[in-house]
């Protein structure tokens, strides 16, 4: 028994390394876990809650404004890309699943680059990236997108991202319609537009309701 016991430490030490490794493999960079600011009222319902039934009826929250770089350094904030449906992606060169989400983005972005705003982020603070490495990957891929660098962590932390890749979908109000995490379909891409325009119409049939009250209302009293 005894010389049976480096043998049942050893594969407790490989499981134990094997579920490490797959850990790593999920999320961004796994120290940070317990820094990950939560965010009131922020919870946008999963992509696949889309797909397979109506949205809930309670209105989406707002989406937290961050500030990332640009390919020529400049800071751009999501607060400036108003007006339009955003579709925001965090992803990693390091990360298989970003690497084949990132070809359905091109083509997505190729045929909807005029009406949707896209910001396929590189978590560049992660420890096992580089911009070096992010930007070979793009340059490869012969990607064409607009690519931003999360260089302090700074906008991963504001979405409690956790693993790679995860996207969102805001609509043009500024409303944080859905997200997912995982690498999506075109289908799910689809619907995450489809979300962010039907909550645009939801918006603006409340507004116009709203303001055609007040106009009845000012009518009677006058």
């Amino acid at each position: 028994m005894k010389k049976q016991m480096p043998i049942f430490v050893s594969i407790a030490l490989v499981a134990l390394l094997l579920v490490v490794t797959l850990l790593l493999d999920r999320g961004i960079d796994r120290a940070r876990l317990e820094q990950v600011a939560s965010i009131p009222d922020f919870e946008p319902p999963e992509i696949n809650t889309l797909i397979s039934q109506e949205p809930a009826d309670k209105e989406s929250a707002m989406a937290p404004d961050f500030t990332v770089t640009d390919a020529k350094g400049n800071k751009v904030s999501l607060s400036q890309l108003r007006g339009k449906t955003v579709v925001i992606n965090f992803w990693a060169s390091w990360a298989p699943p970003s690497q084949r989400e990132l070809a359905m983005y091109e083509q997505a972005y190729r045929d909807y680059k005029d009406k949707v705003h896209f910001m396929l982020i590189n978590t560049t603070s992660d420890n096992r990236e580089t911009k070096e490495a992010a930007d070979k990957l793009i340059a490869e891929g012969k990607f064409t997108f607009p690519v931003y660098y999360d260089l302090d962590a700074s906008a991963a932390k504001t979405y409690s991202v956790i693993s790679l890749p995860t996207s969102f979908f805001i609509d043009a109000n500024g409303k944080a319609v859905a997200y997912a995490a995982g690498e999506i379909s075109r289908f799910q891409f689809e619907q995450g537009l489809l979300a962010c325009q039907n909550s645009l119409e939801q918006s603006n049939g409340s507004t116009e309701a709203t303001e055609s009250t007040e106009t009845t209302e000012a009518t009677e009293i006058s």
